[in-house]
């Protein structure tokens, strides 16, 4: 039986929500079974519109693990997910159109500052910001302008750290650690964050160099551990590959 990328996204995400118990969006499943080569994917989780969008040319991804496990990634996560569904709640009261926190622009939301409490302000201006950050990068990345790309990164990761609460002593400094890299133009945590990986975005020319230095030096010599580390290009996406009868 044929299913599209999509469909097949969705069950895995089904599988994750109702199995697994984590409430995890639709974007990691679907990114996994769509990539392709040498772009970015930009999804809209409501309209489930999408498309490709190139990498900026002569850039690679480089993977940094930690070597924290996610511990609180779960139940974190799932909290996250509840205190932006409760400022939505709160929203609505001023604001009975929106859905959802994509549909409250940054200036909106400070407008309205003082019927949020903490934390849930924090966790809304976060995901209101980001979505915003997304937005404002779309062209920029399509211009191939690497330098905006990567500032947009190094920023999500600090609003991540800041706002949504989700980084941890070690991501911070493997983060730090790269973006003083030469040839590197961005970091991040990805993932639900509380360890696990930070991602880069750095010149393919420099790219062995900065490897090598996250590894040797730089984060070893803050936190006592040695981070594995590999330089990536974006991919196609998972397949199944039949082997060729004997």
């Amino acid at each position: 039986m044929e299913i599209s990328g999509l469909d097949l996204a969705r069950l895995c995400q089904q599988a994750e929500n109702d199995y697994v118990g984590v409430a995890c969006g639709l974007m990691d499943p679907f990114t996994s079974l769509n990539g392709k080569r040498g772009h970015a994917l930009l999804l809209d989780c409501r309209s489930l519109e999408w498309k490709a969008v190139s990498i900026p040319a002569a850039t690679v991804i480089v993977v940094a693990d930690t070597k924290v496990r996610r511990q609180l990634a779960e139940s974190e996560f799932n909290l996250r997910r509840r205190q932006c569904e409760a400022a939505v709640e709160i929203l609505r009261r001023t604001m009975p159109t929106i859905r959802s926190l994509r549909d409250v622009a940054p200036a909106e939301l400070l407008l309205r500052r003082d019927a949020l409490p903490d934390p849930l302000f924090s966790r809304a201006r976060h995901a209101v910001e980001e979505i915003a950050r997304v937005q404002a990068v779309i062209s920029d990345v399509e211009r191939g302008d690497a330098a905006a790309l990567g500032h947009a990164m190094t920023a999500a990761h600090r609003s991540g750290r800041d706002l949504y609460e989700v980084s941890c002593y070690e991501l911070d400094v493997l983060v730090d650690a790269a973006v003083r890299l030469e040839g590197c133009y961005g970091a991040r945590l990805t993932g639900a964050g509380f360890g696990g990986c930070a991602v880069s975005l750095v010149a393919a020319p420099r790219a062995e160099r900065g490897a090598a230095e996250l590894g040797r030096r730089a984060y070893r010599q803050a936190t006592g551990l040695i981070p594995d580390v590999w330089i990536c290009e974006a991919a196609e996406g998972a397949e199944v590959i039949v082997p060729a009868a004997a």
